[in-house]
């Protein structure tokens, strides 16, 4: 079997066999012959009930039959017949081979109908094979234009079998070009083709394949039923290898939920069930990941040598059957296994065994990570030379942007190579280049949670940039050009444009409004500014730099569609109104800084180092949580922790300021800047920042200034949505649902238990009492479910509360949830998820969420706090009040 991607843990698209079980409906060649009608009904219904080979049997049958009888008609139908069905199978050259024979006849007979069929079908073959071939030199225009092609012909003779297949591997081309929705609706279409037309090997496939949608998108629940079905329906089909890829991929579920022990387990199943080769060896590579994730999170040493085994043992097979890609897959893992383990030089053999793999294989992408591993291996060793050596033949195999996942660390590698060399204006250009590599890859990431995570590790990156634009100057030197770099910077490490609205007054920036043309101005200048720091400004008129030219590009579009008499001001960051001000802090190992935004002007300070203001924070916040105080102690600690982090003689600089919106960064997530103490000029003592502001939180400069403005109001609206949860009987140990029961496993490892809330059917009733009768929806255990929420229109709700079981991953985020009424019949596992609280559509002023710490989550540097209150703001709350 040939899958997709085995790079990726295996998850596996499927790739190269066609599962339709059909024949189109051809009249029998021979009415008045009984026997022959009864057989040729018999070879159609063994079709559209799955029995491959026994229809292929039975055609075959038939076939010999009509050249005995000297029967052309017969005997063409028959090979039509069969090129459809060898199609299903996969055997794509058996079914040409078929649609030729019965064209030749066809053409001969000058049979019109059937002539056109086999035609067309040849046609199809022809594009099918050209797209396929295309998409492995990376030509995936030329692929796409192929397979859209093919799928043109097989509508034009009414073929479902040629289309559905034709449609899959369209779709696999927006796959590579990470356009994960259009790949879920292109196999979402093939599904439903299949289905209507009983195509049941094809629905299987488009099954998979959704099925690893809903796995990439962080919907672990739709991916197990859809892995479930395809596996079912491989089962029935009599395919035992490809249902236990299915399995395989439900262990790998488990395995990104954290279920690692339970992913173990069922990997072992699979590894028992299959003797295919290439399949044992996927499976062996994803019980090294799964075993190596238990050793390190119980410090044991045997887990990773057991890890290592299984990675050794999948080298052996991959060596034995001469597989070039899984030699450099595991060669590649276990070099990234020591590079871990702090073991480098061992890491940097198993490197280089696995560049000299690859060298065999037409997977750029997999090439240029090797190579990059490489580079980091031996710029670890010290051996810069090398490392940029490596780092430059890495970006020789990525040759474009569409590879920008793997080349910031190329652009950053590179960086530090030429810093390490006393070359730091090379450095720097390097730095922002990779910069705009993570740029150009999270804009491709449907989801702000999935971007944040693939943005938490990024954050050298920004801090080294910013390093050098700063180094050792005093800010009061830096001009406004520098300034906007860094601000441009910080916004790349804070989840791009498309973020939270903060809560308060004065935000909004409306459409078509000065502040948002304005703004769009300043987006285009901050691109321009960064092109000229990157490739001088010459590059900005270089037709030849087709590689960077749509770096360039965007800022352009933004200049087109800004206001024109702008175009000649100095830059001039645009603030919603001249009575706030925007904080923007940046907190990092080697630099710590405040930025402070308020009409056309622009600041910057230097902050104390890090450890001390995490010691200071956490002091602060530990008096807070603590017994009171006397009010002059308290005040005092808000004063002084005031002086460190906010703005040098505010009296006088904010002196008209009513606003202020806190980008914080760090541990500045968790400090409530309300609290903090000011001096006040009549020197009538210090006053908390609550009683001179209105403050709100933003996680970045572009979602505050792309915020949708004040809730739409609605004739339908209702005050409040109430949804509690004090039963939950049915996550009790004793269920007897496999799925819930390792659930149950992971999230106990997090200290969570499914205990009954005795409080909130109070709590909920006595807000039901507040709003009065009519103006509320209240929904109370079995009521408050899951699927309430997905089935229901929640704009109409100016308010929602939820009073149930929350539970937070620090290390998955993804994993976070609520915990609702479970209906098993509903399709929903109880667990309202992150990525799907983020798919709620709301227009709530105020969520309330009253359960356990639903404010906090992973701390990621630069990203804030990952948590279920961030998750309701994407989902078009105005506010959030959660616990700590």
């Amino acid at each position: 079997m040939i899958r997709l991607l085995s790079k990726l843990a295996i998850l596996g698209l499927i790739l190269a066999q066609g599962l339709i079980i059909a024949a189109d409906d051809f009249a029998p060649p021979y009415p008045e012959n009984k026997p022959f009608k009864d057989s040729w009904r018999k070879a159609k219904q063994q079709c559209q009930s799955g029995l491959l080979n026994e229809a292929m049997a039975s055609f075959s049958g038939l076939l010999l039959e009509a050249r005995i009888e000297n029967n052309e008609k017969g005997e063409a139908e028959c090979l039509m017949a069969l090129g459809t069905l060898f199609w299903d199978s996969g055997d794509l050259v058996k079914s040409a081979d078929y649609y030729a024979k019965a064209l030749k006849i066809a053409g001969e007979k000058e049979w019109g109908s059937l002539r056109i069929f086999c035609e067309t079908a040849l046609a199809v073959y022809d594009l099918y094979r050209s797209g396929k071939s295309y998409r492995e030199n990376a030509q995936f225009a030329l692929s796409e234009a192929s397979f859209l092609k093919a799928i043109e012909l097989s509508r034009r003779i009414k073929s479902a079998n040629h289309e559905a297949k034709c449609l899959r591997q369209l779709s696999i081309n927006d796959y590579y070009e990470s356009r994960l929705e259009k790949f879920f609706l292109l196999n979402k279409r093939a599904y439903e083709i299949s289905g209507q037309n009983n195509l049941f090997r094809e629905k299987a496939n488009s099954a998979f394949n959704m099925a690893f949608y809903h796995l990439k998108s962080g919907r672990f629940y739709d991916a197990y039923l859809a892995f479930q079905e395809a596996g079912e329906i491989y089962h029935r089909l009599g395919l035992p290898d490809d249902e236990t890829e299915c399995f395989h991929n439900v262990a790998l579920i488990y395995y990104e939920m954290g279920s690692y022990e339970c992913a173990l387990r069922r990997l072992s199943r699979c590894l028992a069930e299959t003797r295919n080769a290439e399949l044992r060896t996927a499976i062996l590579n994803s019980m090294g990941n799964a075993r190596k994730k238990l050793a390190l999170i119980d410090n044991d040493r045997s887990g990773l040598a057991e890890a290592v085994s299984y990675y050794r043992q999948a080298l052996d097979l991959a060596i034995e059957g001469k597989n070039r890609f899984f030699q450099t897959v595991i060669l590649n893992n276990l070099g990234y296994h020591y590079f871990k383990m702090n073991q480098v030089p061992l890491a940097l053999r198993y490197f280089e065994l696995s560049q000299e793999a690859s060298r065999d294989i037409p997977d750029r992408e997999l090439k240029g990570t090797v190579r990059a591993n490489l580079g980091n291996a031996y710029f670890s060793l010290g051996e810069y030379g090398l490392a940029e050596k490596s780092y430059l033949s890495a970006r020789r195999c990525l040759d474009d942007e569409r590879y920008a996942g793997i080349l910031w660390e190329v652009f950053f590698g590179l960086g530090q190579c030429h810093q390490h060399g006393g070359k730091p204006d090379e450095a720097l250009s390097c730095y922002l280049r990779s910069v705009r590599m993570i740029e150009a890859t999270a804009d491709k990431i449907g989801g702000e949670y999935e971007r944040a995570n693939f943005l938490h590790d990024k954050f050298d990156v920004s801090e080294a940039a910013i390093g050098l634009l700063v180094g050792e100057c005093d800010f009061d030197s830096l001009g406004q050009s520098t300034l906007a770099k860094i601000v441009a910077v910080i916004e790349s490490a804070r989840a791009g444009k498309k973020a939270e609205a903060p809560a308060g007054p004065g935000f909004s920036a409306p459409q078509g409004n000065r502040t948002g043309k304005r703004y769009g101005w300043l987006l285009g200048k901050l691109s321009e500014m960064i092109h000229v720091a990157e490739y001088g400004p010459e590059s900005l008129l270089d037709p030849e730099d087709e590689f960077f030219h749509s770096l360039k590009s965007s800022g352009e579009e933004r200049l087109k569609t800004s206001d024109s008499s702008l175009a000649d001001d100095e830059w001039s960051p645009s603030i919603p109104d001249e009575k706030t001000a925007i904080v923007m802090y940046f907190i990092s190992d080697s630099i710590s800084l405040a930025i402070i935004m308020r009409g056309d002007k622009v600041e910057g300070y230097r902050l104390p180092a890090k450890g001390r203001l995490e010691k200071d924070i956490a002091g602060y916040l530990k008096l807070m949580s603590s017994a009171p105080q006397s009010e002059f102690q308290e005040k005092r600690a808000a004063q002084r922790l005031l002086g460190e982090i906010f703005v040098p003689d505010h009296e006088k600089k904010l002196k008209d300021i009513r606003n202020i919106v806190v980008i914080p960064d760090g541990i500045l997530c968790y400090l409530p800047f309300e609290s903090l103490a000011l001096n006040t000029p009549s020197g009538e003592g210090p006053i908390y920042m609550v009683q001179k502001y209105n403050i709100s939180y933003a996680p970045s400069l572009s979602a505050l200034l792309s915020s949708p403005g004040q809730t739409v109001k609605s004739s339908k609206a209702k005050s409040v949505l109430v949804m509690g949860k004090s039963d939950y009987h049915e996550y009790s140990s004793s269920t007897d649902d496999e799925y819930l029961a390792s659930m149950r496993q992971a999230y106990s490892q997090l200290g969570a238990a499914f205990s009954s809330l005795t409080g909130v059917a109070r709590e909920v009733k006595n807000i039901g009492g507040v709003v009065g009768r009519g103006k509320s929806d209240i929904l109370l255990d079995q009521s408050a479910a899951e699927e309430y929420l997905k089935n229901n229109s929640l704009f109409q709700y100016r308010i929602l509360h939820f009073a149930c079981h929350g539970l937070i991953d620090e290390n998955l985020p993804m994993r976070s949830a609520l915990v609702l009424t479970r209906k098993r019949t509903s399709g929903e596992d109880g667990f309202l998820h992150v990525n799907e609280i983020k798919s709620l559509k709301l227009n709530a002023e105020l969520v309330v969420l009253s359960s356990c710490q639903t404010g906090k989550g992973r701390l990621g540097r630069g990203t804030g706090a990952m948590s279920l209150a961030k998750a309701f703001i994407y989902a078009g709350a105005r506010s959030v009040l959660s616990t700590l």
